[in-house]
């Protein structure tokens, strides 16, 4: 179905579920359906119930962290506002979690880590459905430690590239990261790969970041896509040359899902990390013909969350640079979390429906916002 479908569909609900409140408060002389919608009769009492806001609004749903932002305004003010990911629960339907990473940052560059800043979002779905929700904010996680990386840098160079990035942007965003994380972590060092049907290593661990550079200008756009094929051997390669004194990390970059790994999961991915404590910072490219926040980038997510590392959605090419900056900030600065959680009518969501966040950050009297969407799993 398609959400034109969908949209006749939930409308249709609506004005049921409309004609159904007025009938049943109209019958006890409470509301009656005026030229402005929904009305108070004159014969209404105190004794009827409010009418949920979810049912008078739908599609859309709000919340804070706090009652006030008291605590927030002696903070440092906020000037700069970084969300770099997020992670939708895999059981959404029943959980409706959304796990959102971001970091303020003052006039000066330094991290606001604090759980009182106040948060507040908006929840809107492309279809007019009723939902309704919540926000807490998490506990910081704090910058890495001050030891230069070890990081590998896994790009996709499968055919479908050739269209998901046309103007190979994706070698500026990466070759954009790999500077920034030398300039915060002196000495650091860089290893290249890319994935297509095989895994080709480009370029085995440098502390020049010219040659490393020059390694992800190398990236093609042919064949299929052995995704968790080249994080593993990525990960081997870490773990064959750690060096005492380092902290190590594997930045992804994929527009798609895989399809050529010749038996090797997600799970055997997220494994080996986890036993070589390497976090996975994984970004999403929206491909030709791939959904946002289905398929893949499940398993995207699942790379970072459970490795310690974080996950990214760039909608197309030309957000990769910000997003690849962003993830460099948080990895050098650290982060927040904050935990939006969505209640459908019924515990129910509509699959395929385009959920839009609007998170709003406040610190030390300054408010910033950013928007992020994603679409609804089947379950």
């Amino acid at each position: 179905m398609t959400n034109g479908v969908f949209s006749k569909v939930c409308t249709g609900f609506g004005a049921i579920t409309l004609a159904v409140l007025v009938a049943c408060a109209g019958g006890a002389g409470g509301f009656s359906l005026g030229p402005s919608g929904l009305q108070a009769s004159a014969t209404a009492t105190a004794s009827v119930p409010p009418i949920p806001s979810s049912l008078l609004n739908p599609g859309f749903a709000s919340g804070s962290s706090a009652s006030s932002d008291a605590a927030s305004q002696k903070l440092p003010a906020a000037a700069r506002l970084s969300v770099v990911g997020y992670r939708v629960a895999k059981n959404f339907h029943t959980d409706g979690t959304i796990q959102i990473a971001f970091l303020p940052l003052d006039a000066q560059g330094k991290a606001i880590l604090d759980t009182n800043v106040y948060v507040s979002f908006e929840a809107k779905c492309s279809v007019p459905f009723p939902i309704e929700g919540s926000v807490r904010v998490g506990p910081a996680r704090q910058p890495a430690a001050r030891l230069p990386f070890q990081l590998a840098v896994d790009i996709d160079s499968s055919g479908s590239m050739g269209s998901s990035d046309k103007e190979r942007l994706r070698v500026k965003a990466a070759g954009q990261f790999i500077d920034l994380v030398a300039r915060d972590y002196a000495k650091s060092e860089f290893a290249v790969f890319e994935f297509e049907s095989k895994v080709t290593l480009l370029q085995d661990f440098t502390p020049d970041t010219a040659v490393a550079k020059a390694a992800v200008a190398r990236v093609k756009e042919k064949g299929a896509t052995a995704l968790h094929l080249s994080a593993v051997q990525a990960l081997d390669l870490l773990a064959k040359q750690k060096k005492p004194g380092f902290q190590q990390a594997l930045l992804v970059l994929t527009d798609g899902g895989d399809n050529s790994s010749k038996g090797t999961t997600a799970a055997d991915v997220i494994s080996k990390a986890k036993q070589n404590g390497v976090p996975i910072y994984a970004v999403s490219l929206g491909g030709a013909v791939d959904i946002p926040g289905l398929g893949f980038v499940s398993d995207l997510q699942d790379y970072a969350a459970q490795t310690g590392g974080l996950f990214a959605y760039a909608k197309g090419a030309d957000q990769l640079l910000r997003t690849f900056e962003s993830m460099a900030t948080v990895a050098s600065k650290g982060n927040q979390v904050a935990e939006v959680k969505l209640k459908g009518l019924g515990g129910v969501f509509i699959p395929f429906s385009t959920m839009t966040l609007t998170i709003k950050v406040r610190s030390g009297g300054k408010e910033l916002s950013d928007t992020l969407e994603f679409i609804v799993p089947m379950k």
